[in-house]
């Protein structure tokens, strides 16, 4: 989903409140036969998000083929708006009765940095005596849709990063709300053990501090691929240190920040040894949900006003999703999951819970401790205020 809000907005290609914007789907045919006569109708139930214009078509997408509906969707967020995501539905229906329903998540507010406008309030420099900076905003690689910049650790031109750096690229502070949401896309080429699997000498990571506090390291959602193995001449990680590392394409990684709050401060750490180097690593499209405000804004109150369940992240799993749901009033929750014949697999929530944002996480198995089979589940929220429902996928 592409979010163009040049005309009704600040043109970040993000939706704030107050802001009207065009939304263009594109969709994926990943099943066997073509599909045709493609109609797409967007959904949303909260008051403070009108959509103006919902429907978009498509004539027809053969097998492995991609295309967006047209024309755009139309979405007009109210300047009251509050919570920290839009929660919409988007009905896709086609020939040979094909009607699908997908759960779908927007960021609403927050911090949103596409590397396209210089990047104000950022920072860089050498993290430890003795080692180098090699951070700065490059138009080498880029992810944003229409941009040309990123923040890349490396040589400033198409060559390969320096030995022995130990690089921090550090963001404006964030006031965090206790129910925040760390993404950014990142692109890397960094030197790993062809002897030793899932080991690096050269990689990255992402560090937190708050209220001035020292950084400590963050893990992802599915945990850093590789760990440090020190060469001859040793980086500045420890062995065993986890680390982004290796040849990937860009990606999105996500970091739960649910348990943080106060005056937050992220740095982008990437270290090298003193031997082989690569191109280095790239990080664009910085965002941070749950941010109740910045440096220079007075926070604003991130109640919900009304009920809220987050679609699971990441969907499909394997080892863990987090489920996150907002409540506007106190009272009485149960959050469980169940199997497409309706059978309970796992209470992930049963009592009282105060007004505000919530996340748990189910770790794919059942309330007896068993690992759940491979297969489609969905979660019900059962509130005083109401009750939702939203589907998962589980893969082993």
């Amino acid at each position: 989903m592409l979010v163009d809000d040049t005309a009704g907005g600040d043109g970040n290609m993000r939706l704030d409140p107050g802001e009207t914007a065009l939304i263009t789907v594109t969709l994926a045919n990943g099943g066997s036969y073509p599909l045709e006569e493609i109609t797409g109708l967007l959904a949303c139930s909260h008051p403070l998000i009108e959509i103006t214009a919902d429907t978009g078509a498509h004539a027809g997408l053969a097998q492995d083929e991609s295309g967006a509906l047209a024309p755009a969707f139309e979405i007009a967020i109210d300047p009251a708006y509050e919570l920290t995501e839009g929660f919409f539905t988007l009905e896709v229906t086609g020939t040979n009765d094909y009607d699908t329903l997908f759960d779908i998540d927007l960021p609403i507010g927050g911090f949103y940095e596409p590397v396209e406008s210089g990047a104000p309030g950022w920072t860089h420099d050498l993290v430890l005596p003795g080692f180098t900076d090699d951070w700065h905003i490059s138009s080498q690689r880029n992810h944003s849709p229409n941009g040309s910049h990123s923040w890349k650790c490396g040589d400033a031109g198409s060559g390969d990063y320096s030995s022995l750096l130990d690089a921090g690229l550090v963001s404006p502070m964030v006031e965090l709300s206790g129910a925040g949401e760390l993404r950014f896309w990142q692109w890397i080429d960094s030197e790993v053990s062809s002897a030793y699997p899932d080991m690096a000498y050269d990689g990255g990571l992402v560090e937190i501090s708050i209220d001035g506090g020292a950084f400590v390291q963050l893990t992802p959602e599915g945990g850093y691929p590789y760990t440090i193995r020190p060469g001859g001449t040793p980086g500045p990680f420890p062995e065993d240190t986890p680390v982004f590392a290796g040849s990937e394409d860009w990606h999105q990684v996500v970091f739960d920040l649910s348990s943080f709050t106060g005056e937050a401060v992220l740095r982008w750490r990437f270290g090298s040894d003193g031997a082989v180097t690569a191109e280095g690593w790239y990080i664009d499209d910085v965002e941070i949900i749950g941010v109740s405000g910045f440096s220079d804004v007075t926070p604003v109150d991130l109640r919900p006003t009304q009920l809220s369940l987050s679609a699971p992240r990441p969907n499909p799993c394997g080892a863990q999703t987090r489920i996150a749901f907002g409540l506007p009033a106190d009272g009485p929750v149960e959050l469980k999951v169940y199997d497409l014949a309706g059978r309970l697999v796992r209470t992930l929530a049963d009592g009282p819970r105060a007004a505000g944002a919530h996340t748990v996480h189910w770790h794919g198995d059942t309330d007896g401790g068993q690992q759940a089979a491979s297969g489609i589940y969905f979660y019900r929220l059962q509130t005083e205020n109401g009750n939702l429902r939203r589907s998962l996928v589980l893969m082993r």
